[in-house]
């Protein structure tokens, strides 16, 4: 009893520390954050205006000499921002807010984000099977992870889109015991595709894997949401966004530092593209496609393989999704650091797995400096860092996600060994239960021997033991002959 009123005053002790932290954390970063004028938000905050009060002008906002004014009319003066590469549908991401005069509308949106982050912590506490307070504990820590502050800067959406993310990764680490998991995951999967073309490097991982069912969940839900759009934008909106596609692969700024992904990496090394890439090692343009396409194919083969050799329990499950995630944005044609704010849940995946297993004190250095990485404040945009071989150390983000999805990949065999050696439950084994119809048999065995316990004692003793016995049965034989 004394125990247990020390662990829940010990657990109501963690939640009032945890929640004084964001209360701070509010008062002190968050609220002068709210007075900065800041790309981001403001592109949110036009687009969402003229997709509420004038959606018949939504087509107009892919051009950017008529949205750059649009943008300093409804916000503030000396802020650019573009509409590009985004799909209709997400100009309704901030419509909620727009009635709001501008700051009011930023500082809301960035306590908004508070609560975000705190919501998706804790799906994915309960994705790895611990309480849900597990989450709201371990925000305030979160909040040092770089990304995360660069996302509360900008006021940019991807603490919104986080919440969309954590969702699906706890349905899809429920597996097969909730047949509607797989439903809800790809759903969340497809609004993640239609608002934001986020994460959309897990697509063609779960194809590889044969996900067919949350794959056909996520494509109905971003076919869904595409059709309505029509009946509120019309066309336009939707041509002038499928005419604006090509440029993804095209832009010359995707080579810019600020942009860490690998296709920036290796076309700033190799691309001449002033002012984003303006002194590479060497003009090689086929060289940068080839070792950018080299890279992206081979990690999407050894992932998509190493998803499958991590297991079907749960542990593996989880791991199995970090894993798919860890490079989302790193092989992504555009991610900038506000980005890798979706990356986080694979890294606090990978620290649960560490705790979990209790990995000696190397795993955790070498899981401690992937988080370094992604999470350092380093300058990769100075330009000192932007001319010849100096570039390679402009991209502390990109070298931080493999490491990360290196730490991952390695973790096959301990899953395995856990696997292996967890004690059986009573008459049951792990294939016990997985398929029906396996043709393998849990039956006890009573085993006996008598023994002579002694001179003071000559009558016999019996003593019984019992084991599992594993045996494998046929299927039964069809009688030719009704049963009656």
């Amino acid at each position: 009893m004394l125990d247990q009123r020390n662990d829940r005053w010990l657990t109501h002790l963690a939640t009032g520390l945890a929640l004084l932290a964001l209360l701070f954390f509010a008062l002190t970063v968050v609220r002068p954050l709210a007075r900065l004028h800041t790309d981001g938000f403001a592109g949110y905050y036009t687009i969402g205006h003229i997709a509420v009060y004038t959606p018949e002008q939504l087509a107009l906002a892919y051009d950017e000499a008529w949205y750059g004014p649009q943008v300093v009319l409804l916000t503030a003066p000396g802020v650019r921002e573009v509409f590009k590469n985004q799909p209709p549908p997400g100009s309704l991401l901030l419509a909620p807010l727009v009635w709001l005069p501008y700051p009011t509308a930023r500082l809301v949106w960035l306590l908004l984000n508070l609560g975000f982050l705190v919501v998706s912590l804790m799906l994915l506490a309960r994705a790895v099977r611990w309480p849900a307070r597990a989450g709201l504990w371990i925000a305030p820590l979160c909040l040092l992870y770089r990304p995360v502050y660069e996302n509360l800067r900008q006021g940019q959406m991807y603490l919104w889109l986080l919440v969309w993310l954590c969702l699906a990764l706890w349905a899809l680490a429920t597996g097969p015991a909730r047949p509607r998991a797989y439903a809800l995951g790809g759903v969340m999967l497809g609004l993640l595709l239609i608002f934001k073309t986020a994460v959309i490097w897990l697509w063609p991982l779960l194809a590889l894997a044969r996900r067919w069912q949350i794959l056909l969940w996520g494509g109905i839900t971003a076919a869904a949401v595409a059709l309505l759009s029509l009946f509120y934008f019309g066309l336009a909106p939707w041509r002038a966004y499928l005419d604006q596609m090509p440029l993804l692969f095209s832009m010359p700024d995707r080579y810019a530092t600020g942009y860490q992904t690998i296709t920036s990496l290796f076309g700033h090394l190799f691309v001449a593209a002033p002012p984003f890439s303006p002194a590479p090692v060497a003009h090689l343009p086929a060289l940068a496609t080839a070792l950018t396409l080299t890279v992206q194919m081979t990690t999407l083969v050894i992932t998509a393989r190493g998803q499958r050799m991590l297991g079907t329990d749960h542990a593996g499950r989880v791991l199995s999704l970090a894993l798919l995630l860890s490079l989302a944005i790193a092989n992504a044609p555009l991610g900038e650091g506000y980005h890798y704010t979706l990356i986080l849940p694979a890294l606090l995946i990978a620290a649960w797995w560490a705790w979990t297993a209790r990995l000696p004190w190397s795993q955790w250095a070498l899981l401690a400096l992937a988080a370094l990485l992604l999470s350092a404040p380093w300058p990769y945009q100075s330009p000192q860092l932007s001319a010849g071989w100096w570039a390679l150390l402009a991209y502390p983000r990109v070298y931080g996600a493999y490491a990360l999805w290196g730490w991952l990949l390695g973790r096959r065999a301990e899953v395995r060994d856990q696997v292996n050696s967890r004690p059986l439950p009573p008459f049951s084994s792990p294939l016990c239960g997985e398929e029906k119809g396996s043709g393998v048999e849990a039956r006890p065995r009573i085993t006996g021997s008598i023994t002579n316990s002694g001179a003071a004692d000559p009558s016999p003793a019996l003593t019984l033991s019992s084991e599992l016995v594993l045996r494998r049965t046929p299927p039964p034989a069809m009688s030719a002959q009704p049963q009656t």
